[in-house]
């Protein structure tokens, strides 16, 4: 399109025509004139026509500001220098979002009415008439509403110009910028951020001062650019013609690597290169971390958790584990590091472990030390980062990362069969649950384990929170009430229960006395599983594990003179074992609740013999019937017609554990049923593990009784 207007020439007489075109010329050449310096004239084009809200409180209006806008499809330019306010948004929909725009065009209109005559070609008469003498291009400005539940805006209509697309979410009662999508697209065909439709259709370059004033802030006049103006995405990196490579990049400062210096003006190539280098040499050695270190096989019993002083010495408790003589302990927190390493348990000063001495400086050296029992240290694996020799450095242990236990924030060491410890744990429980709940035939004496060590705690009430966990399966126990007795064995036992507090029995010849690990008058032996669970007038609904004491651990009389009238529970035994009720509130009963440490004896009830009839009684702690220590009556009158009691599973296939001993030697012991036929005496086991009976106020008869932990 070229310039173009109407001419005249002397003495010609116009049409009007001629001045129509004159005035539609004026207009048409001022957008030629734009549109050949800003675009192509087929596409839309913007300067100026920034949408934003209206005002503080402006609602759901908008202002347009001045704007210039081309349509590609009509042709028409429009200028417009006012600022266009309100313009009103429709309401938001109470549910749905919607997205709206705004679309502008030129529009020609007519406006300035006057009179002005006509005169008629032919007749020559004149008339007059009104009309608009003056015409101009009127900017219209439409909101198009979109489709509430749409994600997409509606399509701009042919011979528009699409300023914005607007979001209208569910309920909004105000617009606000975040609100407007205006034009960003800077040349033609670039996509405007944040539009839906129409991406592409309308561009805004800006005004000339604008691009040109941008344009100096990095460049000088003469279009080089100003120093520290270049950025990143006007380089391009790569290894074609032209691009900037690694090669030729100097690093700017000076650094080691491995040893290695690389000056200031090193390439960054130079520097990639020995990174990778020294990535690739300690990739193997990362790899292969555990074969460095291997596991030591002696295993102490305890790990410090402060300063011992190994001049002192002594039988002392470390972390929880009561230490015996010439048991090996591992001291990590010496004050003087030099001390730290394997040390021998003594009564007076400590010396070094044998093989972990000053003869054997590297002992230490890539080694971990597993840690098997404590409160603090158990399940741990330490080590030390630096070699070091014993007696000579100082050995700084460090815990790590690894455990072969289950521990929180660990990294699980397996065996070469490709199983953790717990694994092995829980594998040898499966094979022990067998074995505890169907066959005891290899249930002998020393086939018994001690529950510290199969629990790995360091006493006995740790022992006894573990055995209520299982009991309860962890809290999971499900509508059968199925407990975890799994890893727990018939002959299992603990040991170190103290009764030197508790006075002898009535009529007694024996008093309880303190642990003994020589003569072990106070072991507890596990002896059943849920023995009397559903029994009872009033049901034993707990889960529980039945105990026994593996041997004689008092003497005394069942009553003061040879009497059985009323069976075991009027005994002055049981008053002083478990109370005259069997509540638990007897002296010894009393004395084991303080040794568990807690109240885990679980009162039962059961049918017992009373002599001549048979009645219902609770019982806590108690001397076992002849039933449940021979299985069959032989002089005991515990065959009663409820037949409740069975035969103890520590009792089975074998006479060993009913064998019992006073401080060694073999002994006779109580049994809590009266003799059928007589009035004198109470059922008992002799010295040879037979059954008998003898006169009820004996004052040397053993007392060894049994209780069930819940």
């Amino acid at each position: 399109m070229t310039f173009s207007t109407a001419v005249t020439v002397a003495n010609e007489i116009v049409k009007a025509v001629d001045f129509t075109f004159a005035h539609d010329q004026a207009i048409g050449n001022i957008a030629v004139a734009m549109q050949g310096v800003l675009a192509n004239p087929t596409l839309d084009l913007v300067i100026g026509g920034v949408v934003s809200p209206y005002g503080g409180v402006g609602g759901m209006n908008v202002r347009i500001d001045s704007v210039y806008a081309h349509s590609g499809s009509s042709g028409i330019d429009v200028v417009d220098t006012e600022v266009h306010q309100p313009v009103s948004i429709e309401a938001a929909d109470a549910t749905q979002d919607r997205i709206d725009i705004i679309q502008i065009r030129g529009v020609e209109e007519q406006y300035d009415a006057q009179n002005r005559k006509f005169r008629d070609p032919s007749s020559g008469s004149e008339t007059t008439q009104e009309i608009n003498t003056k015409k101009r291009i009127k900017l219209e400005i439409i909101v198009k509403k979109g489709t509430n539940g749409s994600v997409i805006a509606p399509q701009a209509d042919t011979d528009f110009v699409k300023l914005t697309e607007i979001d209208v979410p569910a309920g909004t009662v105000k617009i606000t910028a975040d609100n407007i999508k205006n034009i960003t697209a800077r040349y033609a065909g670039a996509n405007n951020g944040g539009w839906t439709e129409d991406i592409n259709r309308t561009f805004n370059p800006g005004y000339l001062t604008d691009i040109v004033g941008k344009f100096l802030v990095e460049h000088t006049d003469t279009g080089t650019h100003k120093a520290n103006v270049i950025k990143f995405p006007m380089i391009k990196f790569g290894n074609e013609s032209g691009d900037v490579n690694g090669g030729v990049i100097p690093t700017g400062l000076s650094m080691d690597i491995v040893g290695q210096n690389f000056p200031a003006l090193s390439n960054i190539a130079q520097v990639m290169a020995a990174l990778a280098t020294a990535v690739n040499l300690a990739y193997p050695y990362a790899n292969n971390i555990l074969a460095k270190y291997m596991l030591i096989a002696a295993e102490p019993v305890a790990a410090s958790t402060a300063n011992i002083n190994v001049v002192t010495g002594g039988i002392q408790t470390i972390d929880g584990v009561a230490c015996s003589v010439g048991q090996m302990v591992f001291l990590k927190d010496q004050t003087n590091p030099k001390e730290n390493g394997f040390w021998e348990v003594q009564t007076g000063a400590w010396n070094r472990y044998a093989g972990f001495t000053t003869a054997t400086p590297d002992a230490f050296d890539n080694k971990f030390i597993y840690v098997k029992a404590g409160t603090a240290n158990r399940g741990k694996v330490f080590f030390m980062e630096q070699e070091s020799d014993i007696g000579a450095d100082t050995l700084v242990f460090q815990e790590s990362i690894f455990s072969p236990i289950d521990l929180p924030g660990k990294v699980l060491i397996r065996d070469m069969s490709g199983r953790t410890i717990d694994d092995a744990k829980r594998e040898q429980a499966i094979i022990d649950a067998k074995l505890d709940l169907t066959s005891h035939a290899d249930m002998v004496e020393g086939r018994g384990r001690n529950l510290l060590e199969v629990f790995g705690v360091a006493n006995i009430p740790q022992a006894m929170a573990e055995i209520r966990r299982r009991l309860n399966n962890n809290g999971e126990i499900d509508a059968t009430g199925i407990p975890d007795f799994r890893g727990i064995r018939i002959g299992d036992y603990i040991d170190g229960i103290d009764f030197s507090s508790v006075a002898a029995p009535p009529g007694g010849s024996a008093a309880p006395q303190a642990w003994n690990d020589t003569y072990k008058n106070n072991r507890i032996v596990v002896s059943g599983f849920n023995i009397y669970k559903g029994y009872g007038d009033t049901e034993n609904t707990k889960n529980h594990i039945l105990f026994t004491f593996r041997h004689v651990i008092a003497k005394g009389q069942m009553k003061t003179s040879n009497d059985n009238a009323g069976g075991y529970p009027a005994t002055v035994i049981r008053a002083w074992l478990e109370g005259a009720a069997g509540d638990g509130s007897g002296a010894l009963a009393m004395a084991l609740k303080q040794q568990l440490g807690g109240d885990y004896l679980y009162t039962i009830r059961l049918v017992h013999s009373v002599k001549g009839n048979y009645s219902y009684n609770s019982f806590t702690l108690f001397l076992p019937t002849e039933l449940e220590v021979f299985g069959y009556k032989t002089y005991g009158d515990d065959s009663n017609q409820y037949n409740t009691n069975v035969q103890y599973p520590i009792y089975q296939r074998s006479g060993e554990y009913r064998i019992k001993r006073f401080n060694g030697d073999r002994w006779w012991w109580w049994e809590g049923d009266p003799w059928a036929a007589g009035a004198t005496s109470f059922a008992h086991v002799d010295y040879g593990g037979g059954a008998t009976c003898g006169g009820a106020s004996h004052t040397e008869g053993g007392v060894a009784p049994a209780f069930c932990v819940a």
